[in-house]
């Protein structure tokens, strides 16, 4: 597939675009890093570390389904970008379906029952916004960015309908976890070697899950401190962009070190952190006692 689907379809970028200015610009980049699907993970590690484990996964899950199904779709169909002015980076040349859209429109039907009518205008307002800020940017045509509201609808959908079958496997995954993560270690590595940079977000998300099997609750921290989030965020931020700018194997290894980092690797070294200070804080009040009875 190349080009415009229908006459005037790049027509419709060239007029948002002919807005252009540097606040403009500042305000779409905004509004398109709310579909970016690297902030939603950093959203299911924040739930996750504050031992909101169920939402955390139900977040992780719906972004594994879109980055799944639409990288394949993006890989198949191969759709370039409009070949008109890029305001934002990519790291991948396929346009065909939005993924910024789909996302956000997931998880908006995922919790559209729970949403309060007035919340939902605002929501469905902020899904269009995205979607208009992917064209005002240059990096889609709009018939990306409706489909993929389409399919990120149908995906929400499916994965609150079929909730109950995902946890009963995610708890039979749970008593066969050494066997489970032998699987998706395998399928990391298969993804790096034979598929396309389009699916190296799964990988960050098969080792979310690979972490999940590992961590044990005795071993992490219940509610992790602000100062620790941010840290955590931060390093996170940093291994994705070291992702994308080194070759493609290493590249692939830093996405999965980035999803075990929230599950796994954060949360231990937190809970040593913290288990080192109780030690030492024991440790000083004795010195402190002692001193006091010596005086």
């Amino acid at each position: 597939m190349i080009g415009e689907l229908f006459i005037g379809e790049l027509g419709v970028n060239l007029f948002l675009q002919s807005f252009a200015n540097p606040i403009n610009t500042l305000i779409f980049i905004f509004l398109t890093m709310l579909g970016d699907p690297f902030f939603w993970i950093i959203i299911s590690a924040i739930l996750f570390w504050m031992n909101n484990e169920k939402e955390s996964m139900r977040i992780a899950t719906i972004v594994f389904l879109n980055a799944t199904i639409l990288g394949l779709l993006k890989f198949i169909v191969h759709r370039p970008r409009p070949n008109i002015p890029h305001l934002e980076e990519f790291t991948t040349k396929q346009a065909f379906p939005s993924g910024h859209v789909a996302i956000l429109t997931s998880i908006y039907a995922f919790y559209e029952k729970k949403i309060k009518s007035k919340e939902k205008i605002i929501l469905i307002l902020i899904i269009i916004l995205t979607g208009i800020s992917r064209l005002y940017l240059g990096v889609h045509y709009i018939s990306d960015v409706l489909v993929g509201i389409l399919l990120g609808y149908l995906l929400g959908k499916m994965f609150y309908k079929l909730e109950n079958k995902f946890e009963i496997i995610r708890q039979n995954t749970i008593k066969q976890k050494n066997i489970f993560t032998l699987f998706l270690i395998i399928l990391t590595f298969f993804i790096i070697k034979y598929l396309p940079m389009n699916l190296f977000l799964a990988i960050t998300l098969i080792g979310y899950y690979i972490g999940y099997m590992l961590h044990n609750n005795s071993f992490v921290v219940k509610k992790m401190k602000t100062s620790y989030i941010i840290i955590g965020i931060a390093i996170m931020i940093f291994l994705v962009d070291l992702a994308t700018k080194t070759n493609y194997i290493l590249s692939g290894i830093l996405f999965l070190i980035t999803g075990l980092f929230i599950t796994l690797i954060w949360p231990r070294t937190i809970f040593l952190i913290e288990q080192t200070l109780k030690i030492k804080n024991k440790q000083a009040k004795i010195k402190s006692k002692l001193n006091k009875k010596t005086n």
